[in-house]
């Protein structure tokens, strides 16, 4: 897999002048592969994990449910990437925008995430392929500043009905729910993602994708990052290669 992949990631250099950043980890064996992990990109809807995460973390130290309000806001943010859910959600986190990100950038800490801080707001901070997969880490093992049955609901929403993703989770590591596009020697059981995309003053694209999947029975962690992409759709196909080929190297 790690060949595969630093031939992939060489490649995308070369001629699309584009950065990327990939790290993997197969919980069964342990085994990571990391690849320019710590390449800085801004953060984008990936970003939308974290607030998410840092919502559940204030009800919990606040002992308040979990509205049916809020859980629309959610659903919003993660399902379809809604940017006006995450601002609200995000303001829920403190008393200015200020105040919100280092809530933020707290549970970034709390994760072991330590290259990422929101400044003064979400998704334009920089982070890293090697923090993404430490967010990832409490969708497998729920952290306990957050209750099991609140992290139950970012799971769901971040999970795409197999054959259906909506259209912001059918890339990326999204693409595993297609069933068309995955290998032959490739059963896939369960696929956890959030993507996200935001171009630079330049035009130049920031396109991730972070989640979570069970392949031939094995469940992965998958984070990649890009930059450098010229356009959405080339971004978007560089992060389908990569996962494609994570799949196909898992035996």
């Amino acid at each position: 897999m790690e060949e595969a992949l630093e031939a992939a990631v060489e490649g995308a250099r070369a001629d699309l002048q584009t950065e990327i950043g990939v790290a993997v980890t197969n919980h069964s064996s342990g085994q990571t592969v990391e690849i320019n992990q710590d390449s800085e990109v801004r953060a984008a809807s990936l970003s939308k994990v974290a607030v998410a995460l840092s919502h559940l973390r204030h009800l919990k130290e606040t002992d308040e449910p979990l509205t049916p309000h809020n859980r629309g806001l959610l659903e919003d943010s993660l399902v379809h990437s809604g940017n006006e859910s995450t601002a609200l959600l995000f303001d829920s986190l403190g008393e200015d925008d200020d105040a919100a990100a280092t809530e933020l950038t707290r549970t970034h800490r709390m994760l072991g995430a330590t290259r990422t801080a929101a400044d003064g707001g979400w998704g334009t901070e920089t982070t890293t392929a090697a923090d993404q997969s430490k967010v990832l880490t409490a969708l497998g093992q729920t952290p306990d500043w957050v209750r099991q049955e609140d992290m139950e609901v970012i799971r769901e929403f971040m999970s795409p009905e197999l054959g259906y993703p909506s259209y912001t989770q059918q890339f990326g590591v999204g693409v595993l729910a297609e069933s068309q596009s995955t290998p032959e020697s490739t059963h896939v059981t369960e696929v956890v993602v959030k993507n996200g995309w935001l171009p630079n003053d330049d035009g130049r694209r920031n396109v991730g994708t972070m989640g979570q999947s069970t392949i031939n029975g094995e469940v992965h962690d998958i984070a990649i990052t890009t930059f450098g992409a010229p356009n959405p759709e080339c971004g978007y196909d560089i992060l389908d290669d990569l996962v494609l080929i994570i799949a196909d190297k898992v035996q």
